[in-house]
């Protein structure tokens, strides 16, 4: 019978000791050692108080041989485990697992997830302690560290909103004049590769019914195609963007004529030229108007004279041309 009453009398008293701190959300189980209860007190009006503290975290104490054992449970199923050997070290261990840092707070609020423990505090709890686990429910068995709010991704476009690489293609028609008195129409178009604010590209052109007098001969007509590449620079402007570049090209020429009884002729030249473009581009988006001004000179004909017939003109040694079209960016 004294044995039944001893045990009943010490059910009794570890049942007094279990006991909640509803402020802080701290539950003691079981009995603890007399040299525990004050730190234990402490750290529950501290907890009840602080700032900062994890709204969704409830803690469970216990009795571990003369440790105290602490085991910190998260809204979301994550928890936490630590073994105290100190009860100095009490304050530092909760402050450590409980209190989310001030950076994160405002994060944690707006994704409703719990930050990571900031490494300096855990470091104040490593002093009075040693870690037990770490680990979610989910991987029972297995240890992982405190699973770390992932931080965005890098953004992939500047402030402006456009992808930092893309494709451009675009083309327009318009008017040329050249040297020795050369009028035609053209047609043009090109393809650029974009890398932050510089291009490098290719274009074509297509200089047709190009006419000038020619009193040698009875029916005179003269096309030109032009290819090259292009490498410029883009300036961003608040109604659109203006594209600066320069464009090594390759010119065929071909003058096509009649003369008397002699039928048609047609006669053709290749020269280098060098080329200088300013594209002016409105608004931003995918697809937008564009207006081009562009000059080109050939090198070889600035100081002499070049005929394919003497009854033929002279082939002209620079050109220069403005014309109105559409732009495509592909991000």
């Amino acid at each position: 019978m004294a044995l039944s009453v001893a045990s009943l009398a010490g059910s009794a008293d570890a049942r007094a000791n279990d006991r909640v701190c509803d402020g802080a959300r701290i539950h003691v189980a079981g009995d603890v050692e007399r040299r525990w209860r004050a730190a234990i007190d402490a750290a529950c009006s501290a907890m009840a108080t602080l700032p900062g503290v994890d709204p969704t975290a409830h803690v469970r104490m216990a009795a571990i041989d003369r440790d105290l054992a602490l085991e910190v449970t998260l809204a979301d199923g994550r928890f936490a485990s630590r073994r105290v050997l100190s009860p100095d070290a009490l304050l530092a261990t909760l402050e450590a697992l409980l209190v989310v840092p001030p950076s994160a707070a405002s994060e944690a609020s707006e994704v409703n997830e719990v930050p990571e423990v900031s490494r300096a505090s855990t470091a104040k709890a490593d002093d009075g302690g040693r870690v037990e686990r770490v680990q979610p429910p989910s991987a029972m068995g297995s240890s992982s560290t405190w699973p770390r709010l992932e931080e965005p991704a890098p953004s992939q476009r500047p402030a402006n909103g456009e992808p930092t690489t893309a494709i451009e293609l675009g083309g327009g028609a318009g008017g040329r004049v050249a040297a020795q008195g050369y009028l035609s129409a053209s047609v043009s178009g090109f393809a650029d590769i974009r890398v932050g604010n510089w291009l490098l590209g290719t274009l074509i052109r297509w200089d047709v019914l190009g006419t000038k007098s020619a009193p040698l001969v009875d029916v005179f007509e003269m096309e030109t195609v032009v290819a090259g590449i292009a490498v410029a620079r883009r300036v961003r402007l608040g109604f659109g963007s203006l594209d600066a570049g320069v464009s090594p090209r390759l010119a065929v020429e071909t003058q096509t004529f009649e003369s008397g009884a002699a039928g048609e002729s047609s006669l053709s030249s290749t020269d280098v030229r060098l080329g200088a473009f300013g594209r002016l581009s409105f608004g931003k988006s995918a697809l937008r108007p564009i207006i081009e001004v562009d000059a080109d000179v050939s090198p070889s004909r600035l100081r002499r004279v070049t005929q394919l017939d003497p009854r033929l003109p002279a082939l002209p040694s620079w050109s220069a041309g403005l014309s109105a079209g559409l732009a495509w960016t592909a991000p």
